[in-house]
């Protein structure tokens, strides 16, 4: 997406620690930053954030 990669943390919150399957918090990108919403706001940022999401469960799984 050409966004900044903040890598993967470890996290508390109820979504992740309180499911009955395995599950992940995903990040895109951030409204607070002007141009990542903007990037959101469009469908190839939208087709880029998706692409990106199905390219990463593709790679942890092989």
């Amino acid at each position: 997406m050409g966004t900044q990669s903040r890598g993967t943390q470890s996290s508390n919150f109820y979504v992740v620690k309180h499911t009955d399957m395995p599950a992940t918090l995903v990040e895109v990108a951030f409204i607070s930053n002007e141009s990542e919403e903007k990037m959101l706001d469009s469908e190839e940022g939208i087709r880029k954030a998706a692409q990106g999401i199905a390219d990463g469960i593709a790679d942890y799984f092989g």
